[in-house]
């Protein structure tokens, strides 16, 4: 598995209530997840009855734990990654909530140069924004709607 390095910041939220505290810890603790690697456990973030919605690409209505896990793997792969998770916006009503969240992601691939010995690194960074629902579930958190854009393709 590859190293991660991840950042956190909740800055600026006046985190208002325990609620307001869980959800935008729920973020952070899904970040700090995919850095260490375990895509498996992304799952576990998420409602069974979860809707998963990404620019370009087809709607995810179920399973859609292993779909998160596939997109991630996708994304981050075997390379080197440095994640940074900011949560611009937590609102909660009752047993339902909304966050915004940034997260930057620079992964760093090496690749054999053409001369023997000779290794060359490329860093991609990817920063994408979500939307997020979220329902609370037998006391716990879930992402319950998510729409999110796609970094797949940036530079």
């Amino acid at each position: 598995m590859a190293p991660t390095v991840l950042q956190a910041q909740q800055t600026g939220l006046g985190l208002r209530s325990a609620d307001v505290a869980a959800v935008a810890q729920l973020a952070t603790d899904f970040a700090h997840d995919l850095a260490a690697g375990d895509f498996d456990r992304l799952a576990d973030f998420y409602s069974p009855q979860a809707v998963y919605i990404t620019e370009g690409e087809p709607l995810i209505d179920h399973h859609i734990g292993n779909a998160v896990a596939k997109r991630w793997r996708k994304i981050v792969g075997p390379s080197l990654a440095r994640i940074v998770v900011h949560v611009d916006d937590v609102d909660v009503c009752g047993d339902l909530a909304y966050d915004r969240v940034t997260y930057t992601v620079t992964v760093t691939q090496r690749m054999s140069g053409p001369y023997a010995g000779r290794e060359t690194i490329n860093e991609i960074k990817h920063t994408f924004r979500s939307l997020d629902i979220l329902r609370k579930e037998d006391g716990v958190w879930k992402y319950y709607r998510v729409l999110t854009n796609s970094p797949l393709g940036e530079d």
